[in-house]
């Protein structure tokens, strides 16, 4: 959280500066070159000097007069339009929070070392998969219960989030390379009484009706411009080539590729370079949001494969708050003490209640996802609200939604990223087999038929969000690294201020699932 007031502090002194002159030949430098993303003035260098330059732009300053190059520059996320999202982006950069600019990587820009075999391939699976009976009741059962969990290993005096689309993705993947013990772990941690079928076609059921980033609309009601969500999903395996380390079946890349439109990379060794090529394709389907998941100085030398899912959410809100919406007030601190922040205040029309917290739901653009706000009662804290949370309370708290109220809303803006380690809760969760060197049977996915078995070694879980006045951009990536073992009332009126620590969570109104679900304890700090 200090990092998050620095930047806080360093973002209100660059406003300041933003609404000073610039003398002329700060402005009139413009790029002659072409144009790199943030480098607004084409100096070579992303400064304060090109956030001014942002923020002059995104507020339409008329005396600015920069040409074509420097305005592309200025958008630095690339999403069409220059705005306060690119100027959070470019401080961020600056003040060394983000290690790069968060626009859209294209795989051109990076020479893999690792050679891509499904490159050109499409998946060869043609069907419209459909959600399979019992799996959303057995998802919100994973979604609960792995909450609890890291909750539980992590504690609950920070804030918490964590993509169970994710983490459920990346090991489902893994699942179809286990057999005996390991795999019926695995079904019923993921599945209940599913089976791995059942399973694969629910995730290719998800693929399918998740909106690319690049096929959702732009949209104006006349006195906002905004785009309808996004949910950008991908997959990739990277595995040893040598076959006497790890020899991987053809089905198993099939049904990666069939059901989770994977691509798989084939690497002479899992070197600095290799693990360079991960990184980059994380940061590159998070749409830079997140910049790595394995460390770049550590060795990998007993690692055969990585399993690695990534999301990337950007939503504008259906309808943003308005500057008259948005106030410093106070959050409460579980501690007792106050935090000053900007709340922004609404009316929403679906109010959510059971017997140990309220909520409300807030429609992202284009109708496809939600964010529902979650305030347990006063007398529960975060930490025993998540302890006691399973997949059948989550399930009929969010289908107690219901339109009949009027909900007085208020939520605070919040930034923040979020790391975990989530061997030991899933173990908690019922699935010990897979970690064990000694015992777990993934030889559905390793035929080498070598002594030492196969064995998943880490489930590593980063995830990122940014929370304002016109939307949320959320992203969430999952490493599954495989070794090798050696040694209600009357009113017609409802008010939810999440004005204290709080539940959240971005909602799929069709698949009826969380894809993301967190905690805030403590909201970014007024501007």
């Amino acid at each position: 959280m200090k990092k998050n007031r620095l930047f806080s502090a360093f973002l209100a002194a660059v406003l300041a500066v933003c609404g000073t002159a610039i003398p002329a030949s700060a402005a009139d430098k413009q790029m002659e070159k072409p144009y790199e993303f943030g480098d607004v003035n084409g100096d070579g260098t992303i400064t304060v000097s090109d956030a001014v330059l942002i923020a002059r732009i995104s507020a339409e300053d008329s005396s600015l007069h920069l040409n074509d190059f420097a305005r592309i520059a200025a958008d630095a996320n690339q999403d069409g339009q220059c705005d306060q999202k690119d100027l959070t982006d470019i401080l961020r950069y600056i003040a060394g929070l983000q290690t790069t600019i968060s626009g859209k990587y294209e795989d051109e820009d990076h020479l893999y070392t690792a050679k891509n075999l499904t490159e050109g391939m499409t998946d060869t699976l043609e069907l419209e998969a459909e959600q399979a009976e019992g799996f959303r009741s057995a998802q919100l059962d994973f979604t609960a219960n792995l909450l609890k969990q890291v909750a539980k290993e992590k504690g609950t005096a920070n804030n918490m989030l964590i993509s169970p689309y994710s983490v459920a993705m990346a090991l489902g993947m893994t699942a179809n390379g286990a057999k005996e013990d390991t795999l019926a772990e695995m079904e019923k941690v993921l599945g209940g009484k599913l089976n791995m079928k059942a399973l694969n076609e629910s995730y290719l059921n998800i693929l399918q009706h998740s909106p690319a980033s690049g096929t959702t609309e732009s949209r104006s009601d006349g006195y906002n411009d905004y785009k309808d969500a996004s949910l950008d999903i991908a997959n990739s395996i990277w595995y040893h080539q040598d076959p006497t380390r790890i020899k991987v079946p053809e089905q198993f890349l099939k049904n990666t590729v069939d059901y989770y439109h994977a691509s798989a990379y084939a690497a002479k060794d899992f070197d600095l370079p290799v693990i360079q090529d991960i990184n980059y394709w994380v940061r590159s389907n998070t749409h830079g949001m997140i910049d790595k998941i394995l460390q770049e100085d550590k060795p990998y030398d007993d690692v055969v494969m990585v399993l690695v899912n990534a999301l990337a959410f950007e939503g504008d809100w259906s309808i943003p708050y308005r500057d008259d919406q948005v106030h410093k007030s106070v959050f409460n601190l579980e501690n007792g003490k106050e935090f000053d922040t900007d709340m922004m205040y609404c009316d929403e029309y679906i109010y959510l209640e059971d017997k140990e917290a309220v909520g409300f739901k807030k429609r992202y653009a284009g109708g496809k996802y939600s964010f529902i706000g979650v305030l347990p009662n006063k007398d529960i804290s975060i930490a025993d609200y998540t302890a006691n949370l399973d997949g059948k309370k989550l399930e009929k708290f969010l289908d107690s939604a219901t339109s009949m109220y009027d909900v007085h809303t208020c939520m605070p803006k919040f930034t923040y990223d979020f790391d975990a380690n989530l061997n030991n809760p899933l173990i908690e969760m019922g699935m010990p087999t897979a970690f064990d060197s000694s015992k777990a049977d993934f030889t559905g996915l390793d035929a080498s038929g070598t002594t030492e078995k196969t064995y998943i070694s880490d489930v590593l879980h980063k995830t990122h969000i940014e929370l304002d006045q016109k939307g949320t951009r959320a992203a969430a990536v999952t490493a599954v690294i495989m070794a090798k073992a050696t040694s209600v009332g009357p009113d017609t009126t409802k008010t939810v201020y999440l004005d204290r620590p709080f539940v959240y969570m971005i909602y799929d109104e069709e698949a009826k699932l969380p894809v993301f679900i967190g905690t805030v304890m403590e909201p970014s700090a007024a501007e």
